[in-house]
Parts: structure tokens; sequence; C-alpha cells
């Protein structure tokens, strides 16, 4: 429910926990292919459930192509190799998961629209607002990880589900989230290379 946003630590709790769970279907060759906020639930005992295995494929047996035309998937929260006829493995479950985060935070998508095929345009082009434009006292380990789940070239996401396990438990911890960056050496600042794919130095 984005009407009432949760804090980002307790988010953070929370993606972890869909990320692990995300690791258990992945390891058994299951891509969900719908993340999103109306498929999370957490248990009178806070614990963190995955609904609607619905849309879920076995990437092992099956090719990834879709019917022509064919969405597979919530508009919002889609990969941009979903839409279409595009092979579709664990990194697009990983991207849904960091705009479900990303919607639960700022309290919206983040990629408005109303039709689906204007939503699918702007995924392509990647150009969504940083949360910390739309909410205050985001961490930036949160944002930088949500930001790198979202990345349009899938090779430039999390690997695995177990990486953004690992990011979002150091976004609790305090601790530096794994992303692409340029580290000063007197100091050991560092330039984080996201969001976009062009910096000047």
């Amino acid at each position: 429910d984005a009407g009432e946003l949760p804090a980002p630590m307790e988010l953070a709790r929370i993606g972890r926990d869909v990320a692990r769970g995300l690791v258990a279907a992945h390891a058994q060759g299951v891509v969900h292919r719908d993340v999103k906020p109306g498929n999370v639930r957490i248990t009178d005992k806070g614990e963190i459930k995955i609904l609607d295995f619905g849309l879920a494929k076995m990437v092992e047996t099956d090719d990834g192509v879709s019917l022509a035309g064919q969405v597979l998937g919530t508009p919002f929260y889609m990969s941009p190799e979903q839409w279409g006829d595009h092979m579709v493995d664990s990194r697009s479950d990983i991207y849904s998961l960091g705009a479900t985060l990303y919607h639960l935070l700022t309290g919206r998508p983040p990629y408005p629209g109303k039709r689906p095929m204007n939503i699918c345009r702007k995924a392509a082009l990647g150009k969504c607002p940083r949360p910390t434009e739309l909410v205050k006292a985001v961490p930036l380990g949160l944002e930088l990880a949500i930001l790198r789940m979202m990345a349009v070239d899938r090779r430039a996401r999390y690997k695995t589900a177990q990486d953004c396990v690992d990011a979002l438990q150091a976004v609790i911890d305090g601790a530096d989230v794994s992303v692409p960056c340029l580290t000063e050496e007197e100091g050991g600042r560092r330039h984080p290379l996201l969001p976009g794919s062009v910096f000047v130095l």
C-alpha cells in the first residue's frame, strides 16, 4: 500500500527478504516475472511472502520468447527486456524488485503512465527521478542499490538475487553498498557511477 510509506530501513528489510525468496526460486530455475508491491505480503509475524507465481517460468526449459505484442507482467515493474520478444532471466526479477522498492519508497512508480507502451518507452530510456528528488531522508546506499537493480542494461544490474540480499543488508548495517564507483586515493571518497551511462570527469 503506497498510501503509507514504510521507513527506509524497514523497506530495506522487506526488500532483503523478498530477494531471499527470489534466491530460492532462482535456485530452482524459476523466474517470477511479476514482482510488484501487490505480490509482497507481510504476515502477522512480520515475515515477508512473495505471492502469485502465475507468470513464473522455468528458465532451463523455456526459450523465453513471448508472442508478438504479448505483455507478460505488470507494466510499471517490468524490465525493459520483458517488452516483446526477448529472453527473460533472473535479472528481470531483480529489475522488478528495484522498481517495487522505488514505488514503496517514493509513493509512485518509477515510470508513471496510463498506456503500457508509454511506460515501455520511458523504461527503455531509464531516466526516472532519483528517489532523493522525491522524498527526504533516503539513505544513499538504499538509493544506489535500487538504481543498480533498475539498470536498463541487465548486465549492469546485480548479477544475482543474493547480490541484492547482500546490498540491502549493507544498507541495514550502514556499510558501503556494492555499486560501480570511482574512489579517491586520498580520503577514500567514493563517486558512484549511478545513474546514467555517461560521466564527465
